[in-house]
């Protein structure tokens, strides 16, 4: 994977110095730069391709994830609400939304952006993942309980369930 993505980066690089107002070359680089957790490189190529393509909700995402990456969730907060704002069906940053919301403490809300991310797109496993978690964490277990049985049925259920204990076992509910 390392090599692929020194050949990806090398590609975007010789696209952006062939054509330096071309966005898409920018934002892939930057989402490069998120997965390949080079969060310092990624918020300065993404605000590059921000400035070239303000409405592009995937930069907005990505720029979020960069942040929460570097540590700054105010900021991850902000971008992702921005991009939740610019397109409500967009159930990556809903979730995403989700997890800083987590992080910093306001499971209520987490809920809400979940919630809304498994109505986007109700095929979105990991947000009823994040979604039964952030129940659980909470004691919902009433709610978390007809989720639970459905996600245990599906292939990736192997995932889910050190979640479910994990989150039990932090609320205090094992």
């Amino acid at each position: 994977l390392q090599g692929q993505h020194e050949h990806a980066e090398e590609v975007y690089r010789r696209a952006i110095a062939l054509a330096p107002v071309w966005a898409p070359a920018h934002a892939n680089l930057g989402a490069l730069y998120v997965e390949a957790k080079r969060y310092q490189e990624a918020e300065t190529t993404l605000h590059r391709a921000l400035a070239l393509a303000p409405d592009d909700i995937e930069v907005l995402n990505n720029l979020g994830l960069a942040m929460q990456g570097l540590g700054r969730l105010d900021r991850a907060l902000e971008w992702f609400r921005r991009a939740t704002a610019k397109n409500p069906r967009h159930a990556g940053a809903h979730s995403n939304l989700g997890l800083v919301l987590e992080e910093l403490g306001d499971s209520t809300q987490a809920i809400q952006a979940y919630e809304q991310a498994v109505t986007c797109d109700p095929r979105f496993y990991t947000a009823h993942q994040n979604l039964l978690g952030a129940l659980v964490g909470l004691g919902h277990v009433d709610r978390a309980y007809p989720l639970a049985c459905a996600l245990l049925e599906q292939p990736r259920a192997e995932t889910t369930l050190p979640v479910i204990l994990s989150k039990a076992s932090s609320a205090g509910l094992n």
